[in-house]
């Protein structure tokens, strides 16, 4: 479990045309839970949980409570493991329903050896159902993409995490269904396109163990984001810190 605070350069979701460049602070918590078993020889199978929720000051409209349930096929062959985690969303904004969705992550780690450290590569390919109550957009989608990740761990110390990922998306509602949203009298100028987004981000997570089962962590992540659809055209920053309990 991960409790703390964050700073948020540019709150807001990718299913609301009503954002802007706002920031803001806000309570985060974290919880993850997982188990592995082995089923034969190399093969093994793992379940997880992940919470996640936060509470800003000043935009609570923007609220996230963000529940995943995986399912994670496994096989080691000497220093690689290849797996294949299959993933359920269900995501709140503001107490209500946003939306879900199904991701396959296709994943190669290779341990290196003698070491405490490990280099992860996945691609990803997501289903996304929208259930936010804007029903003249519909975003519905898909998303595609890969990702890298370095991890450093040092023996009852800490962690260390650097990670690069790229995702396509593309969406049911177009451009000129967000022209017709927002009022804009020009709304027949703009094209039938269907909204676009390539989203580019880099996370270094550190980690600092007092005792096996407290430590502090901080994380900072980078966005950027290109989209057809303007409002969805930005950078974002976020800085995120506070007490790790593990168990």
């Amino acid at each position: 479990m991960r409790i703390g605070g964050l700073y948020d350069s540019r709150v807001g979701s990718t299913s609301d045309y009503s954002v802007g460049n706002q920031s803001d602070a806000a309570f985060v918590a974290r919880l993850n839970a997982g188990y592995l078993t082995s089923l034969k020889d190399n093969l093994g199978l793992r379940f997880d949980y992940f919470g996640y929720a936060n509470f800003y000051e000043d935009y609570s409209e923007y609220n996230l409570i963000d529940q995943a349930i995986s399912l994670e096929p496994q096989y080691t062959v000497g220093n690689m493991i290849y797996s294949l985690p299959l993933v359920y969303n269900y995501v709140l904004e503001d107490n209500k329903t946003d939306y879900y969705r199904y991701s396959a992550l296709p994943t190669i780690t290779y341990r290196i050896p003698n070491s405490n450290q490990a280099i992860a590569i996945n691609g990803i390919a997501a289903a996304i159902v929208d259930k936010d109550d804007i029903p003249e957009l519909n975003e519905d989608g898909s998303s595609y993409g890969g990702g890298l990740a370095y991890l450093i761990l040092f023996d009852k110390l800490g962690i260390i995490r650097l990670s690069f990922d790229y995702q396509h998306a593309e969406y049911d509602a177009t451009v000129r269904d967000y022209a017709v949203f927002a009022g804009d009298p020009n709304s027949y100028l703009f094209p039938q396109d269907h909204r676009e987004d390539d989203l580019l981000s880099t996370n270094l997570d550190l980690e600092y163990d007092f005792t096996p089962n407290i430590g502090l962590f901080s994380s900072y992540t980078y966005v950027h984001t290109h989209s057809n659809v303007s409002v969805y055209d930005y950078d974002r920053n976020i800085v995120e810190g506070g007490i790790t309990l593990r168990y």
